[in-house]
């Protein structure tokens, strides 16, 4: 999953990912929207795995670059492609709703 993400963030202009590219900017919101309610900074780590280039960097290597220790960064990425799939499988939904339409 997480390699769909970053696939749909490479080619965020093919129309064949829109769907896909919606998704992870909508969990990408939903994560600066959480930092902002519990002061935490799960926003900048979705952005430097998701968003950025590099996203082959070791797990430790990536855990010291945000400051988190391992276990901590992979929970997060858990919680990422899992909002990431929640908002791939509304926006799939509301897209089947309109084309019934």
């Amino acid at each position: 999953m997480e390699e769909l993400m970053r696939r749909a963030v490479q080619n965020k202009f093919n129309p064949s990912y829109r769907t896909e590219y919606r998704a992870v900017m909508a969990a990408y919101e939903f994560w600066k929207l959480y930092d902002i309610l519990k002061r935490g900074s799960c926003a900048k780590a979705f952005a430097r795995l998701y968003l950025q280039d590099g996203a082959a960097e070791t797990q430790v290597k990536l855990s010291i670059e945000l400051g988190v220790g391992e276990r901590t960064l992979l929970r997060y990425r858990k919680q990422f492609v899992r909002s990431f799939v929640y908002m791939l499988d509304s926006l799939k939904q509301e897209e089947s709703l309109q084309e019934a339409r």
